[in-house]
């Protein structure tokens, strides 16, 4: 274990064998990190904006953009792959009608997993964007209290989109509606709201706004090369089995 005061590691159970710290400290306050996550987790949903202010410097904050950016990367293409497969199943007792039927087997890695990955890789990406325009401020300031504060602002989007993941399991319309709206929020309202918010205490640098439109830019570009390298495919599948909706 390495001691809070003197850095080294020590094995000499409850104290530190080269200063003398206890180090039960530690391990208390190592129990009390996942406690801190729920609890800040629910902070969030009554006012996520002061929360992330107040928030975001501290080590444990990190848990929380992590688990939000992971939960909310996930939830998102499966929502698409509940929708998806709604809408399949919908087709294949159509056509059952007729004697024939459709294939209602998506596969998980094509429509879930990949996505994920490349929707993590936003996130972060985000993250360095929103970090860039405030640089531009001439505000100092270091790249992780950016990745926490745009992570914790992703808590009450995470939730959402879990309501419109429930809703698709469900068999409920309107939940495509709903995850539009998650991540609507988690590309557009959330970057700005970061930029302005540190945009304000600025007195030199680019204008808030124009470092807002500069990160909405680099994040189309994002948005792009990710339909260009993962999308096609996965879109021309789907408009085989939308076509007969049209």
């Amino acid at each position: 274990m390495v001691c809070p005061n003197c850095q080294k590691e020590s094995d000499h159970g409850k104290f530190c064998g080269y200063c003398g710290t206890q180090l039960e400290t530690t391990l208390q306050g190592e129990e009390r990190a996942g406690n801190w996550y729920f609890r800040h987790a629910i902070k969030s949903i009554k006012s996520p904006y002061v929360q992330a202010g107040k928030e975001s410097d501290k080590k444990e904050s990190m848990i929380v953009a992590a688990v939000s950016m992971i939960s909310f990367s996930l939830l998102v293409p499966l929502v698409f792959h509940a929708y998806i497969k709604r809408l399949l199943v919908s087709f294949d007792l159509m056509m059952a009608s007729f004697g024939s039927g459709v294939e209602t087997d998506l596969s998980f890695s094509a429509y879930v997993i990949r996505p994920f990955f490349f929707l993590l890789c936003l996130m972060v990406l985000l993250s360095v964007f929103i970090w860039a325009s405030v640089r531009l401020y001439n505000r100092t300031i270091p790249f992780t209290s950016v990745l926490s504060e745009y992570g914790l602002l992703l808590v009450p989007m995470s939730l959402i989109v879990l309501a419109a993941e429930i809703m698709a399991l469900a068999g409920m319309g309107g939940s495509v509606y709903v995850l539009i709206l998650g991540l609507i929020g988690a590309i557009l309202l959330l970057p700005a709201t970061v930029i302005l918010r540190h945009g304000k205490a600025a007195q030199h640098g680019l204008d808030p706004i124009y470092a807002v439109m500069g990160t909405y830019v680099m994040t189309g570009i994002v948005l792009f090369i990710i339909y260009r390298i993962a999308m096609n495919s996965l879109l021309e599948e789907l408009a085989d089995y939308l076509q007969w909706y049209m």
